[in-house]
């Protein structure tokens, strides 16, 4: 599979612009779900989205975003260029790792957080109490799952020997560090009716 991604890089473009895609809608979509349903028992500093690069769009959504878009194109032409015109130049499996690994372990994400709307959907019983979490502790929690899967990627190269896996183990260990600095960082405030004076509280 991965020599078949090697071997077609619009392919392997087309399939990175579709788990990019999938990261900023599902990050919209629970964006709303948090403020409309989630915020009755979650309590999120700075909000659901912890990229600064996109917090303010998906706090205040308002039609397509132009960075997103214009960061989707530049980096489908990234993966194209470098895949079918000059692979020889650079490390492209490696490359094309680092891409899709890295929102591979976004995405999953993603689908965790959507599997806890799904239980409370089912059973919004079996949470009870209201938690705020601050920005703080969701950048580190992002940082420690980030260098999770960085080092299951690690263990897939030195078993396989394949540059895909060192990529993304690369990539992951890279956003370990981004994320766990990030914690230091002011949060944009989204709700000023409920701030977090610097702790994780459990009632």
């Amino acid at each position: 599979m991965i020599q078949f991604f090697l071997q077609n890089p619009i392919i392997a473009a087309l399939l990175w612009a579709i788990l990019y895609a999938f990261d900023f809608g599902i990050t919209g979509w629970f964006s709303q779900y948090y403020r409309n349903t989630l915020s009755r028992n979650f309590t999120y500093e700075g909000g659901v989205e912890l990229n600064p690069v996109f917090e303010k769009s998906v706090a205040k959504p308002d039609g397509i975003n132009r960075r997103f878009l214009f960061f989707g194109i530049f980096m489908v032409g990234l993966l194209v260029f470098f895949g079918s015109i000059i692979p020889e130049m650079v490390n492209f499996e490696f490359m094309l790792g680092a891409f899709l690994l890295l929102w591979l372990f976004i995405d999953l994400r993603h689908f965790r957080n959507s599997y806890l709307y799904l239980c409370l959907k089912d059973k919004p019983e079996a949470l009870t109490g209201h938690i705020q979490q601050t920005y703080w502790l969701s950048q580190r929690m992002v940082s420690f799952d980030a260098f999770a899967f960085g080092f299951v990627y690690y263990v897939g190269w030195v078993f396989s020997g394949r540059e895909f896996f060192a990529g993304g183990a690369f990539i992951c260990f890279l956003l370990t560090v981004r994320h766990f600095l990030l914690a230091d960082r002011v949060a944009m405030r989204q709700d000023a009716k409920s701030p977090i004076a610097g702790r994780v509280k459990i009632s």
